[in-house]
């Protein structure tokens, strides 16, 4: 179902994004990427364990090649984000994204897998599945 091949991206999130990005931004050597946030709840339909949230997490992503590195700041709004992070954290590893379809299909696979969706959401040309393997 996940073809190891569409490794995409890596998600970091973040107490600090400005800081945390301008770190990355010496160690690699390269401008700040722009900070962009979730689109509002009536374009982003985002949901977190199946509910409506209202999150606006703001980001930025380093083009690394083959994978996007994406930092996450969340916002004060429930969010998968957010719940990572937690009270005690500046910084902590979240995903690693695939190129996928986000079906149904899709969906009762990793559920049945015993990996429901975590959070999800639209933004504007696509979409995106959190799904939780911690587990």
């Amino acid at each position: 179902m996940i073809d190891p091949k569409s490794c995409c991206q890596v998600g970091i999130v973040t107490r600090n994004l400005e800081k945390t990005a301008a770190e990355f931004c010496t160690m690699f050597g390269v401008s700040m990427p722009k900070i962009n946030s979730i689109p509002s709840p009536d374009i982003s339909h985002t949901t977190f364990k199946g509910k409506p949230t209202a999150t606006r997490a703001r980001f930025c992503c380093f083009d690394m090649g083959q994978l996007v590195l994406e930092l996450l700041e969340p916002d004060e709004q429930d969010s998968s984000y957010k719940e990572v992070l937690g009270d005690d954290k500046e910084m902590v590893f979240h995903h690693v994204g695939f190129k996928g379809n986000q079906t149904e299909e899709d969906r009762a696979y990793f559920e049945q897998m015993g990996c429901p969706v975590r959070q999800a959401g639209d933004y504007p040309g696509g979409a995106y599945m959190l799904v939780d393997t911690l587990d």
